[in-house]
């Protein structure tokens, strides 16, 4: 299958919206971190660890504003398991504990949504 200009889910003579685009994106992780510059970290990760689709919607809502308004949390998205469950991994590989947690349960029914 072609993929189009927009990744995931997008072909040509298709007319996926952007919306249903994120819907696929419904594997995520909550992380807590005092530390923006870490969560600017994590999001090129979550970048590198999403391999196909749109890698963008696994970061989206991760700005600077987003991160205070949320409390210092941020939600990474990711269109497969493994692809979370790798963010996961190569995120306590790379930075250590106690300069983030994971808030709650990953989930696995928790779409993106487009940024605001």
């Amino acid at each position: 299958m072609r993929r189009g200009r927009l990744g995931s889910g997008c072909t040509k003579g298709t007319t996926t919206t952007i919306v249903n685009q994120h819907l696929d994106y419904k594997f995520s992780v909550t992380v807590y971190s005092d530390d923006y510059g870490l969560i600017s970290a994590l999001r090129g990760l979550s970048w590198y660890c999403q391999i196909d689709g749109n890698k963008q919607i696994s970061w989206g809502n991760t700005k600077e504003r987003d991160w205070a308004r949320d409390g210092h949390k941020a939600v990474f998205h990711f269109s497969r398991q493994n692809y979370r469950d790798n963010f996961i991994r190569e995120m306590k590989t790379l930075f250590r504990e106690g300069l983030w947690k994971i808030e709650g349960e990953p989930s696995n029914n928790d779409p993106a949504r487009p940024a605001d």
